[in-house]
């Protein structure tokens, strides 16, 4: 199938160079490098969740090598939903492999355009584009689309319209999920409804390693994260999560804000095609809760199997004071400590309500060992893909939603405690510094994770 785009007035025919064999997973489309007004021709409805009609309303003006290739930004991200999706290697892959197509680009013979051969090589039956053609290729792109418009050739007008699709780990009552209903009605308010959110809740699409890992694909717009979860992927962001660093959330937000903070953020999404230098969320203060009996000093965690999230920073902090760390996804802690699987565990209060631990735990341990800064996490192809005015629209929105998600949270932490003492918990308040002599003895072997210094140019930064 051979889709052509006229040029009025030119006498001529714009023909996509790259040609998929519609034959090759029922994928009829003509990538268009030279004319990408073409892709407004768009996927057909057939293919299980792609855009139907005018499906590249994501097309930009020109083909940006940055966005993964000739085609990114444009096929490969509006193509993210598809159920034979160009995300994996079932077509376009990942932005580190640069415009790799599983399947090869062909012309109506079944044969490489000539134009392909001069500009592609072999790869294993594939084709893949050097950077240098992508790069002519859009400054090809850009002057005959410039001269089309001067000759008065009819262009198709797409609208930058698009649903972002959110997954989290919380509950609909959860202040994190409310915050981001308040964002995304922020963002469709402020882009007149081009841009929208679709919210799933409750680990509908995974625990935290899978929708982190989905956003890194690009399978999935955004998520909210902890600096401990993305530390797994960038373990220099552990010293924003680890016990007793951060004095307050103010100091927390400083640190983060930091030159140090930011380049960390930045080599997240250079490394790991993060982009969480958006906003900085107020998750909460951590306390255990434990089954049996209360913890008054550190000592009194010795032997007691605690659920920590699989992150290494809290695990050696259990450890730290004597206690076997068990990991484990938030969605099964409830039933493990119902049966007693795990002796306790440890979040902050909103949490701790929220998934009804108070309901199969006895004792609430205000031991506030660690302040959570939570971040809405974008995937970089969906972040590159936005227009200035509309990254700037979500920035405003985000920001929005965090001020939402900070008020109930903090409504929270002074009503909470005397809900759980109702509810049955018996509240103890132990030997803090206990905890705090204990933890830190973790951080000489953080230290060369850190960075020589970084521990104390953290603890320098003043707050209000």
């Amino acid at each position: 199938m051979l889709i052509k785009a006229s040029a009025a007035g030119l006498g001529v025919a714009l023909v996509p160079r790259c040609i998929i064999d519609p034959k090759l997973n029922s994928r009829q489309i003509a990538i268009a490098f030279n004319a990408p007004y073409t892709c407004g021709l768009g996927y057909p409805p057939h293919l299980s969740g792609a855009p139907k009609g005018v499906a590249s309303d994501r097309c930009l003006a020109s083909l940006d090598p940055g966005h993964g290739g000739a085609a990114g930004g444009q096929l490969a991200s509006a193509c993210r939903n598809c159920a034979q999706g160009m995300n994996r290697l079932q077509g376009w892959h990942r932005i580190d492999l640069m415009n790799r197509c599983n399947e090869k680009y062909r012309s109506p013979d079944g044969d490489a355009t000539p134009t392909l051969r001069r500009q592609c090589r072999n790869y294993p039956g594939d084709m893949i584009m050097q950077t240098s053609t992508i790069r002519q290729v859009q400054r090809r792109t850009i002057l005959r689309t410039a001269a089309s418009i001067a000759l008065g050739a009819p262009m198709l007008v797409l609208a930058q319209t698009r649903k972002l699709r959110v997954g989290h780990l919380f509950a609909v009552d959860h202040p994190v999920h409310k915050g981001l209903v308040v964002t995304a009605a922020s963002m469709q308010r402020r882009t007149a409804g081009r841009m929208s959110m679709e919210i799933f809740p409750n680990a509908q699409l995974g625990n935290a390693r899978e929708l982190l890992s989905q956003v890194m694909e690009g399978t999935l717009d955004m998520t909210t994260e902890g600096a401990g979860a993305l530390s797994q992927l960038h373990r220099p962001l552990s010293i924003f999560e680890a016990a007793f660093v951060p004095r307050s959330f103010d100091h927390l937000t400083r640190m983060i804000a930091s030159a140090h903070g930011q380049a960390q953020l930045l080599e997240l999404t250079r490394s790991r095609g993060l982009v969480s230098n958006l906003d900085v969320w107020y998750y909460g203060v951590r306390h255990f809760t434990t089954g049996k009996a209360p913890l008054r000093t550190a000592a009194d965690a010795k032997g007691l199997k605690l659920r920590v999230p699989e992150i290494a920073i809290f695990l050696d902090m259990v450890r730290s004071i004597g206690a076997t760390p068990t990991p484990m996804a938030l969605a099964e802690v409830y039933l493990a400590l119902q049966t007693g699987v795990v002796d306790g565990q440890e979040n902050p209060l909103a949490t701790i309500g929220n998934q009804k631990f108070f309901e199969v735990q006895k004792h609430l341990n205000l031991t506030g060992h660690v302040i959570v800064p939570y971040l809405p996490t974008l995937s970089a192809r969906t972040w590159n893909d936005l227009a200035v005015a509309d990254k700037q629209s979500l920035l405003e929105a985000i920001k929005e939603g965090g001020e939402e998600n900070n008020r109930l949270t903090l409504a929270l932490e002074g009503s909470l405690v005397e809900q759980f003492r109702k509810s049955g918990m018996q509240v103890t308040e132990p030997d803090v510094g206990s905890f705090r002599s204990a933890m830190q003895s973790i951080y000489p072997r953080y230290g060369s994770i850190w960075g020589a210094g970084v521990y104390a140019q953290m603890q320098s930064i003043r707050s209000s």
